[in-house]
C-alpha cells in the first residue's frame, strides 16, 4: 500500500506540469503498473478505472499513434471485466480505423474468437476467422485460426480434439 501510494504522489506531482494529452499517458502508464502488480487480476475497480482512461484517451486523440493500442487494451479490459458485447464493439472500432496495423489484425483475430467463445455463434466464427486468415496470412495468430477453424468445422469440441491429439502422440511414441 505504502508503494502504491509513493507512486501515486510521483505520478500527481508530473502530472502538474504536463499538458492534459501527456497527463494522460501519464495516468494510463501509471495505472498499467498496478494492473501488472495485480497479478491474480483481483482488482476490478482498478481495470475500469484504466479501461475509463484509455477510452478518454481515443476519444481525445483519435488520431493519435497511441490510439490504436490503447483501444485494444480497453478492448481486452473490457472482456476482462464481462463486457463482451462492450468489447467486441470496440475491436470492430480498432479493426475498422486500423485495419493495416498489428492491433487491427489482432482485433480481427479477438472478433472470431468472441463469436466461438462468448457468443456461440459458430457460423459468425468461422467467417471471421476465415476472413482472419485471409486478410492477415503472416500474423502469428493464422496457426490458431486454422485450429479453430479446423474445429468448428469438424463439429468436435476442444476436448474431443485434445483426445484425439493424445491418442496420436501415444501412437508415435510406440
Amino acid at each position: 500500500m505504502k508503494k502504491i501510494l509513493i507512486i501515486l504522489s510521483a505520478f500527481a506531482l508530473l502530472v502538474s506540469c504536463k499538458s492534459s494529452h501527456d497527463k494522460l499517458i501519464d495516468k494510463i502508464e501509471t495505472t498499467d503498473k498496478l494492473l501488472m502488480a495485480d497479478t491474480l487480476l483481483r482488482s476490478d475497480s482498478l481495470a475500469s478505472e484504466q479501461y475509463n482512461n484509455l477510452s478518454e484517451f481515443a476519444l481525445k486523440f483519435p488520431k493519435d499513434e497511441k490510439t490504436a493500442v490503447y483501444l485494444l487494451k480497453s478492448a481486452d479490459l473490457a472482456n476482462r471485466l464481462k463486457r463482451t458485447a462492450r468489447a467486441f464493439e470496440i475491436y470492430k472500432k480498432v479493426n475498422d480505423d486500423f485495419p493495416d496495423t498489428k492491433e487491427g489484425a489482432d482485433a480481427m483475430f479477438m472478433m472470431a474468437f468472441l463469436y466461438e467463445n462468448n457468443f456461440k455463434n459458430t457460423e459468425k466464427a468461422k467467417e471471421y476467422y476465415t476472413t482472419f486468415i485471409n486478410k492477415y496470412p503472416t500474423h502469428p495468430f493464422v496457426k490458431d485460426a486454422k485450429a479453430s477453424l479446423d474445429m468448428l468445422n469438424s463439429g468436435k469440441t476442444i476436448e474431443d480434439m485434445v483426445k484425439e491429439w493424445e491418442a496420436k502422440a501415444d501412437s508415435t511414441k510406440k
